[in-house]
């Protein structure tokens, strides 16, 4: 009997586990649709066009970036032409396709309150950084003392440290003449850019462009974590429940599961286990220099002088003179807007640097109208060395940089583009509807537009698909100006002394002698949407080699 007993026990006991489980599966399942029915009949956005699949759920999404490979950018077009030039592109966000309608999404703080909607940075941990805030003010007040040191003034106290880089590079190059040596070039414009933002930031360490191949570990590390942004999206809690001082550890885990959901090929991967390392170095090298700066005695440094390398650099500033809160001056977030600044300011430079040295290699009359354009500026180098405001009145080698951040060129269904981003970088307006023709786009709904598409208008650039920079020189319209936003309305100047210096100096009557090495348009060109463009998988990069 007391057998019996304890059998119906048990029995009941594992009748209610299974009743348990059950019943939460249906409160999961009953929640689920709850949402997904709110999302396609009640939501401010169910009456805006656009896929019902997308409007219910953001893994369609992210099917085009995490499964297909950073596609979702080249898709939303696609949608475009069926639904409009307005399209629901998520649960939650809008995108539209109008570049007369950019200055309204896109506008400063003096006009109308706009708050940043950057989603994908919730996995990275740079929530709180400038770029990354969503508060419109405390966005401001994060961003304005950092802006007087990328300012156009700002720039020129940049030049020694610039120069000095550049000078790096083309002494390295000329000793390549002759050896036969094949390079990346897009080795090596990163490892400038990251040297020169470096030296910015936090002044110390060593530079990337003395490895011996322009530190290949540094550029496959940006791009690796670029490759993970898509499942950080998806999967934020991974990288945040891992410490922030194991982030290579996280990147080599993220990698993997990356790999596993986008079913890429093995080749089209970088294993950069063995190069995670450079990112802590930078990350433990900058937190250093903030934990060393807030022991320094501030009226001993020359906050307000023009060198900016070994003494008053940024986190200097920011430290010690700017009005940021004692809140903001914590070491964890300086450390994570140092690491912001250096991919934001090698990633994007290098990659239109890399374009523009293709195409100066690639198309003599190119090449030539430009050297014969800079060589009054550069007969002096390396003693004198041009500066920005010199090199920005040469309207044909500005011509060539902007086409470069423009153009777009289509080989075998390749794209090849400079962008500094292919993604949308949605704007919300807080408090303000936004009127786009018969749509009223409610407050706080996020609203991106893409450059990719306003730059290949072909009503607005006559054969987008080709690179030609005399575009630039005659019959500029103000359609052209308009929908020429590769960094948004930001003004990046020292995005374009740095290239405007190394085209020049490089390509200097007298400078080194280098051609491209078995390269074409699809080994500098964009394919791939991970925030900042990849080009195509597989590909040995832009080369060079010195005859």
């Amino acid at each position: 009997m007391g057998a019996l007993a304890d059998f119906l026990r048990e029995t009941d006991a594992r009748e209610l586990r299974w009743k348990i489980i059950l019943a939460v599966v249906a409160i999961l399942v009953f929640r689920r649709v709850y949402i997904i029915i709110d999302r396609l009949y009640f939501s401010p956005l169910a009456k805006f066009p656009g896929p019902k699949l997308a409007a219910a759920t953001s893994l369609y999404e992210s099917y085009y970036d995490v499964v297909k490979g950073g596609v979702y950018y080249k898709h939303i077009q696609k949608l475009h032409k069926i639904y409009g030039p307005i399209l629901r592109v998520n649960p939650y966000e809008l995108s539209v396709d109008d570049g007369s309608f950019y200055d309204t999404v896109y506008v400063s703080g003096g006009i109308r309150q706009t708050e940043e909607f950057n989603y994908f940075v919730q996995g990275l941990d740079l929530g709180n950084t400038f770029f990354a805030t969503k508060d419109h003010k405390l966005h401001r007040q994060r961003r304005r003392p950092v802006e007087p040191y990328f300012s156009r003034a700002g720039v020129t106290k940049l030049e020694p440290i610039m120069s000095e880089c550049v000078q790096k590079l083309s002494d390295r190059y000329d000793n390549f003449e002759g050896t036969g040596k094949i390079s990346r070039v897009d080795h090596a414009m990163q490892a400038l850019t990251g040297d020169i933002i470096r030296r910015v930031c936090i002044g110390d360490g060593e530079d990337y462009l003395d490895d011996e191949d322009f530190s290949p570990g540094w550029h496959d590390l940006m791009h690796s974590i670029a490759l993970c942004i898509p499942v950080f999206v998806v999967f934020p809690w991974v990288i945040q429940s891992v410490s922030n001082h194991a982030l290579g550890y996280s990147v080599y885990l993220l990698l993997i599961i990356s790999s596993f959901l986008k079913f890429i090929p093995e080749k089209a991967l970088v294993w950069i286990a063995p190069h995670t390392q450079a990112f802590n170095t930078y990350r433990e090298m900058a937190t250093k220099h903030i934990e060393d700066t807030k022991k320094e005695d501030p009226s001993k440094i020359d906050l307000d002088g023009a060198k900016i390398g070994s003494k008053p650099t940024l986190f200097r500033y920011l430290i010690h003179k700017s009005d940021l809160s004692e809140e903001d001056k914590d070491t964890h977030r300086l450390a994570n807007e140092a690491q912001s600044l250096l991919g934001a300011g090698s990633v994007t430079t290098a990659r239109t640097a890399t374009v523009c040295i293709y195409y100066l290699l690639k198309c003599p009359e190119i090449r030539a109208r430009v050297q014969e354009e800079i060589k009054e500026f550069v007969a002096d180098w390396p003693e004198k060395a041009p500066t920005f405001s010199d090199l920005e009145k040469l309207t044909y080698l500005q011509a060539v940089i902007k086409e470069a951040l423009r153009s777009d060129r289509r080989t075998n269904s390749i794209d090849s583009v400079s962008y500094g981003s292919l993604h949308r970088l949605s704007r919300i307006s807080p408090h303000e509807p936004l009127q786009y023709k018969e749509w009223t786009i409610p407050p706080g709904v996020p609203v991106g537009m893409n450059a990719y598409y306003m730059h290949t208008d072909a009503e607005i650039y006559p054969e987008p698909f080709k690179f030609d920079p005399d575009r630039w020189l005659d019959n500029v319209t103000p359609e052209m100006k308009r929908n020429f936003v590769p960094f948004t309305r930001g003004s990046r100047s020292l995005a374009y002394a740095e290239i405007s210096l190394v085209l020049a100096v490089l390509f200097r009557p007298g400078g080194p002698k280098f051609r491209l090495y078995e390269t074409d348009e699809t080994d500098i060109g964009s394919l791939h949407d991970y925030i900042i463009p990849i080009g195509r998988f597989g590909s040995k990069g832009a080369r060079i080699i010195f005859d």
